[in-house]
């Protein structure tokens, strides 16, 4: 972990009311990045990935509720700002690349007044100067003839020059943090290339740390310093990126990469991890993959659990590790 990280998320569990009972997505996650890192955050769907980034932001509305821990941005805790000390932080210090690029941009807006309305909030620019840094952000982005689309609407673009036009909105105002989620989803991968070059060419110009979401396991190796596994809301490992992929110590990050598809000659040759993530609103173990283990013995059941350094930023969260070979 970093020795002086710009994100400490540190213990920090979250609760969803829901009509079947208290939903407990997250329970004691914890996870760092330091100024300028690029951290993937890898799990299956419905681990919690994006329910964390969207607590980072504060967005996730009245039937969220944290139960616990801190989440700090430079030393200061975002859990004990208001809304509008949030709204403050979000665009400016902390920003997200939505997954779904097209809902996340306004379909009866131009996109140089949506790049607009960030700038004026954020930078304090004046309507003409932030239409001009639009154009700029849109060619930093390489929009092919960027002032005729500043004026353009997101139906007009394609998939990739709308995911292009969320990085410029993300990155607009420098900001300290970017949460990418799926940032290439539903690209071609000529495109996705292309994208994730310009995300990481602009955090790095920018000094942006970038926490990167992703069903992708090939993406988080070859784009992050380190990587850390989400599984049913908590985080399972973390490790540097090389150590993760070729020595996984967790079962489930051993699992997940044995489900990744390379070399199998058809998909029924694909291993399966087998059950799901379970239901949150029911009593769980201290290891929510236990329920789905096969290495799972009585000490899997005593709480609490806790981290064990098994080498160099390395820290797994399981009380019968995978043996490395």
């Amino acid at each position: 972990m970093p020795a002086v990280p710009l994100l400490a998320v540190e213990d920090f569990s979250l609760h969803f009311a829901t009509p079947q009972g208290l939903a407990r997505v997250l329970d004691a996650v914890n996870l760092q990045l330091a100024a300028g890192e690029t951290v993937g955050l890898v799990g299956e769907s419905g681990s919690g990935k994006t329910v964390l980034a969207l607590a980072l932001l504060g967005l996730l509305g009245p039937a969220a509720r944290a139960a616990g821990g801190r989440i700090r941005l430079d030393g200061r805790d975002l859990l004990g700002l208001d809304e509008r000390e949030r709204a403050r932080l979000r665009g400016g210090q902390i920003a997200m690349a939505f997954q779904n690029y097209r809902g996340a941009l306004n379909p009866i807006r131009r996109v140089g007044d949506q790049l607009g309305d960030v700038l004026r909030r954020h930078a304090g620019l004046s309507r003409r100067a932030a239409r001009a840094r639009a154009i700029e952000l849109l060619a930093q982005v390489r929009i092919p003839d960027p002032e005729r689309r500043c004026d353009a609407y997101p139906f007009e673009l394609s998939g990739g020059m709308c995911q292009r036009v969320m990085i410029a909105l993300a990155l607009s105002c420098r900001p300290r943090l970017l949460l990418a989620d799926e940032p290439v989803t539903g690209l071609d991968v000529t495109t996705q290339a292309v994208v994730m070059d310009l995300v990481m060419d602009l955090a790095r110009d920018h000094g942006t740390a970038v926490l990167l979401i992703t069903h992708d396991l090939a993406l988080a190796a070859e784009r992050c310093a380190r990587v850390a596994v989400m599984h049913a809301g908590q985080i399972v490992e973390t490790a540097p990126a090389g150590v993760l992929f070729s020595r996984p110590r967790h079962p489930y990050t051993a699992k997940l990469l044995a489900a990744t598809p390379g070399g199998q000659p058809d998909i029924a040759s694909l291993p399966v991890i087998p059950g799901g993530v379970p239901d949150t609103t029911r009593p769980l173990p201290p290891c929510r993959f236990a329920l789905r283990c096969d290495r799972r013995v009585a000490a899997c059941d005593l709480a609490p659990l806790v981290p064990e350094v098994v080498g160099p930023a390395h820290h797994l969260w399981c009380r019968r590790p995978v043996a490395v070979g």
